[in-house]
């Protein structure tokens, strides 16, 4: 059984907010995410999803809970990475097979 973590927001930059993403695979990695994927809006090439994928719910419930959790979602709009948070919405599900 595995578990998705989707997530979408809008990037100020895709290629300087990709490069951060590339950046941070271990920390990603070591909150337990086995499979991750990007993909890119037909429209507005600024606007992400994400997801990641769990083998254990916990893990990506805790992910979750720190995306909502005020070190992401309290103070300026933008993030060092590029994210516009305001524009972040979040998902947890469980993958059917």
């Amino acid at each position: 059984m595995t578990y998705t973590l989707i997530g979408r927001h809008e990037v100020k930059d895709y290629d300087t907010w990709k490069q951060m993403f590339d950046g941070s695979a271990e920390f990603v990695k070591s909150a337990g995410v086995i499979a991750s994927k990007v993909h890119r809006d037909l429209d507005n090439p600024n606007m992400v999803t994400v997801q990641h994928q769990f083998a254990d719910a916990g893990k990506a419930e805790a992910f979750f809970a720190r995306l909502n959790s005020d070190e992401f979602r309290k103070g300026p709009p933008v993030t060092k990475g590029g994210a516009i948070l305001e524009t972040m919405v979040a998902m947890v599900m469980l993958d059917v097979e």
